[in-house]
């Protein structure tokens, strides 16, 4: 029973250490992505992740901003899964 308890306790642990980010572009778009953007230098892109798990993949120079989400404004209207190639998930 302990064991059960202790595993349970990390795994609450561990989904709380997750945060989603919010990713502004420079034409003033924005997007939630679950996880903090990953850089890929050599082919100078982010890769995120949106919200609803579809995987994207957008240049560096069209990136404003990336900071952490705040959940006090619904400021993310403007999610178009066409504006950006999608890594096919």
């Amino acid at each position: 029973m302990k064991k059960l308890i202790t595993i349970g306790f990390a795994a609450v642990l561990f989904v709380g250490c997750k945060s989603s980010y919010d990713v502004t572009l420079n034409n003033g778009s924005q997007y939630t992505s679950v996880s903090k953007p990953k850089l890929d230098p050599d082919r100078g892109v982010y890769i995120f992740k949106n919200m609803s798990g579809k995987s994207y993949t957008v240049p560096e120079t069209r990136v404003r901003t990336i900071e952490p989400h705040t959940k006090r404004d619904p400021k993310f209207r403007n999610q178009s899964d066409s504006e950006f190639k999608s890594s096919g998930r």
